[in-house]
C-alpha cells in the first residue's frame, strides 16, 4: 500500500509506527476484528485509513494511530465484529 502512494520517505517509519501502535491498541481491546479470519481485512482496513490520513497531511503518530482504531471500531460494529 505504501508503495501505491506519493508520501515522502520520512514518512514511512511514523506510518509504522501508527500502525503497529493501533493494531496493539486493537488487539488490547479485545476486537474480534484482530483474530481469526477478519484479521486481514481489518489490517488493510486500518493501513488505508492510516495513509488516507497522511496524505491529508497529518503526521503525528498518535493521532494516526488513533483515528486508524477508532476507524476500525466503527467498521466492526456495523459489521457485528
Amino acid at each position: 500500500l505504501i508503495a501505491m502512494t506519493s508520501l515522502d520517505p520520512e514518512t514511512t517509519p511514523i506510518l509504522v509506527e501508527a500502525f503497529d501502535a493501533a493494531w496493539n491498541d486493537l488487539y488490547i481491546a479485545g476486537c474480534k476484528a484482530t483474530l481469526g479470519p477478519e484479521a486481514s481485512a481489518a489490517r488493510e482496513r486500518l493501513a488505508r485509513r492510516i495513509l488516507a490520513q497522511a496524505q491529508r497531511g497529518i503526521r503525528d503518530p498518535i493521532e494516526l494511530s488513533s483515528d486508524g482504531v477508532a476507524h476500525v471500531l466503527s467498521a466492526a460494529a456495523r459489521l457485528r465484529l
